[in-house]
């Protein structure tokens, strides 16, 4: 029902800015687009509307496959194959495989900024491997992905990021940025950036640790182990705070996180337990973040940010030399982790 809704809303858009239904025909309504380069050559393919299968229920995908030296030569080259040009304001999911994001980043994002042909809250997917692997199968890339991402946020396995967000980051704020990682297989896991070059990855398993330390997990679970077994706790809630100190020739960066859960399962014994268990594995998770971003450079945390906003005069004095610092640094990590609600506890042991 979602991808009748979507496809409807597509066209009843075009519809509004004043395209006939026969001018409708010789659009593509994309929606998603997966971008590979091989050599000095890109490959997107794209994700449309093709119409109503044969029971009259559903919506089936169409992909279509365009190449050029340009973006915009990639576009034309598919209306001069199908006759048709495709129309990016709906697509929902811009996917960019390593082997376009490794030289042309920039270039892609520069395109995407200038001409606007793709909507600002497109959500942003870097793939492990070609793009063009994920669309081959038979249904909705966009919808199966975006059903992957909100099961991921679930248990903050994936971030969820537009293109909106990427560009302010990069182009306005002037920081080293994220971009969450899928494959054909899964989805999770987060690039980090360094002058729009990918510098290093976060496995699924860190994820979580890095959302909260960005104040972007609003919901998930996290597990631990206590008294004899694994349990899962719900996020109800969490703040983070960053502040960067310069002493000597080097930066101190303290972490502090604030984090309310709900116990999914039955516990058993001292609620402390479980509390003292929480902190320990969000403190020693941050920290193995941090040591990837200081060994990758990138300072997604937005450490050198807080010199630049709060302590302008200190921040003239390092910004030459920032990554050098940021690689440098040391990281004070505190939790503070709380459970607000347990459901039942059992004092006697199984």
């Amino acid at each position: 029902m979602k991808r009748v809704i979507t496809a409807l809303l597509a066209v009843c858009c075009l519809f509004m800015s004043g395209c006939r239904a026969e001018e409708l025909q010789q659009f593509l309504i994309v929606t998603a687009i997966g971008v590979d380069k091989e050599k000095d050559d890109y490959k997107v393919t794209f994700e449309a509307v093709k119409g109503q299968a044969e029971n009259a229920e559903s919506i089936e995908p169409l992909l279509k496959k365009g190449e050029g030296v340009t973006l915009p030569r990639c576009l034309q080259n598919v209306q001069e194959t199908s006759g048709q040009y495709p129309y990016l304001r709906h697509a929902s999911i811009l996917v960019v495989s390593e082997s376009a994001a490794d030289d042309s980043l920039e270039h892609l994002f520069g395109y995407i900024r200038n001409e606007h042909n793709i909507m600002l809250n497109t959500r942003l997917l870097l793939c492990e491997g070609e793009a063009a692997d994920v669309f081959n199968d038979d249904s909705f890339l966009s919808t199966r992905i975006m059903k992957a991402s909100t099961t991921g946020s679930e248990t903050m396995a994936t971030a969820d990021l537009m293109v909106k967000d990427f560009l302010y980051d990069l182009y306005a704020d002037g920081i080293d940025a994220f971009i969450p990682l899928t494959s054909k297989e899964k989805t999770g896991g987060v690039a980090f950036l360094r002058d729009f070059s990918i510098a290093g990855k976060l496995e699924p398993r860190l994820t979580p640790a890095f959302l909260i330390v960005r104040n972007l997990a609003n919901s998930g679970e996290i597990g631990v182990s206590g008294e004899g077994g694994f349990y899962s706790f719900r996020l109800l809630d969490s703040k983070s705070t960053l502040k960067t100190v310069i002493s000597g020739e080097k930066a101190v960066i303290s972490v502090s996180v604030k984090a309310s859960f709900r116990a999914e399962d039955v516990l058993y014994g001292d609620l402390s337990v479980y509390e003292k268990a929480l902190k320990s594995r969000l403190e020693s998770d941050i920290r193995e973040v941090a040591d990837i971003m200081k060994t990758c450079r990138s300072d997604v945390f937005g450490a050198g940010q807080y010199l630049y906003r709060y302590k302008t005069d200190e921040w003239e004095k390092v910004k030459e030399n920032w990554a050098d610092i940021f690689a440098n640094s040391i990281f004070d990590v505190k939790v503070d982790a709380s459970i607000k609600s347990t459901g039942k506890i059992k004092e006697e042991q199984r």
